[in-house]
């Protein structure tokens, strides 16, 4: 992990134009945010929001940031990872705003605050070299798939005095698959894991959610958002059984899947793709 002090802070990013976001505008051409352009806006809602992770481990040097709102889109927990040990990663799913939030019990058990009001992250704008690096290290095109969707600044009148006006960026996503249309290769079945039944009941590392937390204070978040990242509760082994599997699994699994990442980031090619 790196040093704290080998990345510079997220306060020494600058914010986003407005011109910059027009060119980006739902209204806009939208060849302006297209390959050949210059520059990416990339919606972070994981991980990436935090410096550490985004800045240190990946090196991505941002040119420029705004914090945003994506209603249309909703924080999910449905990405399978490492069974113990990080059990599952940030997803999105797509949001339904006329329908009424539903109480499940993973809602009822996993989380303190509910929370309704869409997704909330980061824009960065990043060169093309550093945006092909996010989808490798992110394994985009084998996890993920990118998509593009609307966002509304969040940020002083003094920087958009017109209000917040919505832009495009592109974000990541990786589609949730039901058992009955599950498709994939045996292998596939073995370093992926098991596609929940439940999709909304999981929970992810206290690593990983300190991450978000970290990310959300970072780039001064909305304090209601905040409050939502700090209620949702950290997967932790709780019966005899449970922690019998931790060690077993780390003790035979673990090096296995390990290798298997880290080995996959560089064979990916520059779209995340194996």
């Amino acid at each position: 992990q790196p040093s704290r002090g080998s990345y510079p802070p997220i306060s020494s990013i600058l914010t986003t134009s407005s011109e910059r976001l027009t060119k980006a505008a739902q209204d806009a051409d939208p060849i302006s945010d297209s390959p050949a352009a210059e520059t990416v806006l990339y919606l972070a809602y994981g991980s990436n929001m935090s410096a550490k992770t985004f800045l240190g481990v990946r090196g991505i040097r941002p040119l420029s940031q705004v914090n945003v709102a994506a209603p249309s889109l909703r924080l999910t927990f449905d990405l399978a990872g490492v069974p113990y040990m990080e059990p599952c990663f940030a997803n999105v799913g797509f949001r339904n705003v006329p329908d009424k939030k539903k109480n499940t019990q993973a809602e009822l058990i996993h989380q303190d605050m509910e929370w309704d009001g869409g997704l909330i992250g980061v824009v960065y704008e990043v060169t093309q070299e550093d945006y092909r690096t996010i989808l490798r290290t992110e394994g985009a095109g084998s996890s993920y798939k990118e998509i593009v969707v609307p966002c509304y600044p969040i940020a002083p009148k003094e920087i958009f005095p017109k209000g917040p006006t919505p832009f495009l960026a592109r974000t990541l996503y990786a589609v949730y698959t039901s058992n009955a249309n599950d498709d994939r290769s045996w292998w596939q079945h073995l370093f992926d894991g098991r596609q929940r039944p439940d999709p909304n009941y999981a929970q992810p590392s206290l690593r990983y959610l300190s991450l978000l937390r970290d990310g959300g204070r970072e780039h001064n978040l909305p304090t209601s958002y905040q409050q939502y990242l700090a209620s949702l509760h950290p997967y932790i082994a709780t019966t005899w059984t449970q922690k019998v599997g931790q060690y077993l699994f780390i003790a035979l699994w673990a090096p296995l899947l390990i290798f298997y990442l880290i080995t996959s980031r560089f064979l990916a090619d520059e779209t995340g793709k194996l």
